[in-house]
């Protein structure tokens, strides 16, 4: 890169540039993207066609917003126009590869991702039709364990939180946090280690008390996003700023030279905690014990490349969601509101935008 720029013709940006068409193929009539092609296998059997995963709605609005930037900065040859083209329709709405109308990303997360009754971003949920512009069928599980921590971390990092209170209401971003910190949150003696995998990690009958390095290292990269956006406003900061403190030191206990000391709940006795030599250097664990995580793989006590991955980009406030890791965010227009999961054909024309 120079100054921001790369090459037109790089292999790098060439491959991303190809791979768009399989993403507008993927693109549903309501805005979202599906988990997976039809067909696809998962770690537990086939994938729903019709799934639709907001985890990964929020990856791509990350990196089709990065993609945006970086062709914006690189020479306007007929390719790159065509893929800016590409990344407007993804975005704000028109016809994808298959021939059929989308509402655009934007719209999806406008209308169809936040769940205001519970103050948090749905998991994931079912569009089988994917020419409908309103078939959209979210999971309104009450079981916490239903609810992935991520989503929200996610979403906060992706859109931001400047644009998530623009949307949805002042201290929304903030509010969703400290619901994640409260149900999500891994605790020792009081303080605030980290966060698990699911909104059942600290609350409910049979709370899951794990603690996940990548999924910590998502929460301290939102935590550095929301201090830099409220210290510009009237909402204090300062509880932001411990939990951020907390975190920060007690992710360092799923490092490997840490893990035996820390006596986390559940932790992998001595005897069967693969260690590393000297040689090899420090590395931070997956998580904190071994889990049968509900949305389809297993956690380890291993060396994981995510983790040390999400540690280093903590350590130079890079946020991967955001074109050259800015904490700040896009601050997106508010979308056309439409009813996108009315079975009323007269819901497309919605409620008139805010």
């Amino acid at each position: 890169m120079n100054n921001g720029k790369v090459d037109a013709h790089s292999p790098m940006l060439n491959n991303a540039i190809n791979s768009l068409y399989a993403f507008s193929a993927m693109q549903a009539g309501i805005g979202a993207f599906y988990y997976a092609p039809g067909g696809s296998q998962g770690n537990q059997g086939g994938i729903p066609q019709e799934e639709i995963s907001l985890e990964n709605n929020f990856s791509v609005l990350g990196g089709l917003q990065t993609l945006k930037h970086v062709l914006e900065k690189t020479d306007q040859t007929p390719q790159v126009k065509k893929a800016l083209a590409d990344i407007q329709i993804m975005l704000y709405g028109g016809k994808t590869v298959n021939g059929y109308e989308t509402l655009g990303l934007l719209s999806f997360l406008y209308n169809g991702a936040y769940d205001p009754k519970k103050g948090i971003f749905f998991t994931h949920g079912t569009a089988i039709d994917p020419k409908s512009l309103h078939d959209w069928q979210p999971d309104r599980s009450e079981d916490g364990g239903a609810m992935a921590v991520d989503i929200n971390t996610w979403g906060i990092s992706a859109l931001g939180a400047e644009t998530i209170d623009k949307w949805y209401g002042k201290g929304t971003a903030l509010a969703i946090w400290q619901k994640v910190r409260q149900q999500g949150g891994y605790y020792n003696n009081g303080k605030l280690w980290g966060v698990g995998y699911t909104l059942r990690n600290n609350t409910g009958d049979t709370p899951e008390h794990i603690m996940s390095t990548e999924w910590t290292a998502g929460a301290i990269n939102i935590l550095q996003s929301l201090i830099a956006y409220y210290d510009k406003t009237d909402i204090d900061t300062a509880d932001l700023k411990d939990d951020l403190t907390q975190m920060t030191e007690g992710v360092r206990h799923l490092r490997n030279d840490n893990y035996l000391a820390a006596q986390f709940d559940g932790a992998t006795p001595q005897e069967y905690f693969v260690t590393l030599p000297k040689s090899v250097g420090l590395a931070y664990l997956y998580a904190s014990k071994r889990f049968p995580i509900p949305f389809g793989w297993n956690a380890n006590t291993l060396p994981s490349t995510t983790s040390n991955s999400w540690i280093i980009m903590n350590e130079f406030r890079f946020n991967p969601f955001q074109y050259l890791g800015r904490l700040e965010s896009e601050n997106y227009d508010i979308p056309k509101s439409v009813d996108i999961s009315s079975e009323n054909e007269e819901g497309i024309r919605g409620r008139g935008s805010k």
